[in-house]
């Protein structure tokens, strides 16, 4: 399988696992700032513990080795994954699609101006319709939000399209990039120290500890672990516009699990976003000749 392929495999499965994020925080009873240090420190320890696995001896010099582009990918991915928890409780869920809708834009913008990256006429056209599904999906219930939630949200997508960008700037050594996935490790120990500050993690419900578990292993470890793995062999734009899959999966899962049944909006929305995506990731054809010049 060739590299873009992979990635675009990857990718998936990374909002596959995202997706299921929205389901477990509406599960739960604790509140924003537990949850957070749950699936921050779940994700680190996860990570950790791979990364001590992978590295062995090398486990310091591979942090290291991450450089500027490290930091800045783990606190981006810091910011995008308590932008997102915050959001959720404080705005609508349809706000907040639609907002982070913004992410494969901001991607694109950041890519050229940092990487160099010329966007795709293909992949600009499946923004431009994926943008216009994820409204169709939540056009009946806009408007409902309040400020801060939209704005939390707003930040969400700024965050992670520096993430993405982040990631693709990895440093190299010995002629190859290095591995990036110390950085989303010292995000989560970010996440989980800050919330240490705010609240007593330990004052939850026995019954939520398996859902903050999903969260911080499942949804968050596994997810930034195959994204990192993916997005290295795509675009900046075309990993945020593939990212949008989770807000197509997302409802679906909660309507499978808590029977609330999509709008016919939603649907059709769902299809337009779906269809955005296969267009762009289907293989262009080549004018004859052009394979040889």
């Amino acid at each position: 399988m060739s590299n873009r392929p992979r990635g675009i495999l990857l990718v998936l499965g990374a909002t596959l696992c995202w997706s299921t994020e929205g389901l477990w925080v509406r599960l739960v009873r604790a509140d924003d700032w537990q949850i957070l240090f749950w699936s921050g420190g779940l994700m680190a320890l996860a990570l950790g513990i791979w990364l001590g696995v992978a590295h062995r001896r090398r486990l310091v010099r591979a942090v290291l080795d991450t450089g500027r582009p490290g930091l800045v990918a783990a606190g981006s991915l810091a910011f995008a994954y308590s932008g997102y928890i915050f959001a959720l409780n404080r705005t609508t869920v349809a706000n907040t699609y639609v907002l982070l809708a913004t992410a494969p834009l901001f991607s694109a913008i950041l890519g050229r101006v940092f990487l160099g990256e010329r966007v795709r006429r293909r992949t600009l056209v499946a923004m431009v319709l994926a943008f216009g599904g994820i409204v169709t999906m939540v056009s009946g219930s806009l408007g409902g939000g309040q400020l801060w939630g939209d704005l939390f949200a707003l930040s969400t997508g700024l965050f992670f399209a520096v993430n993405i960008v982040a990631l693709r700037s990895a440093p190299l050594r010995d002629g190859k990039p290095v591995d990036m996935m110390p950085s989303n490790a010292m995000a989560g120990i970010v996440i989980a120290a800050a919330m240490m500050l705010i609240t007593d993690p330990l004052d939850v419900r026995g019954q939520d500890i398996p859902y903050l578990m999903l969260i911080g292993l499942f949804s968050m470890a596994l997810g930034t672990w195959l994204f990192t793995r993916g997005v290295r062999f795509l675009q900046s734009a075309e990993a945020g516009l593939l990212c949008l899959t989770e807000a197509v999966l997302g409802p679906l899962l909660v309507w499978a699990v808590l029977s609330e049944m999509p709008t016919p909006k939603a649907m059709l929305g769902a299809a337009i976003v779906l269809a955005a995506l296969v267009y762009d990731t289907l293989p262009e054809r080549r004018a004859p000749g052009a394979a040889r010049r």
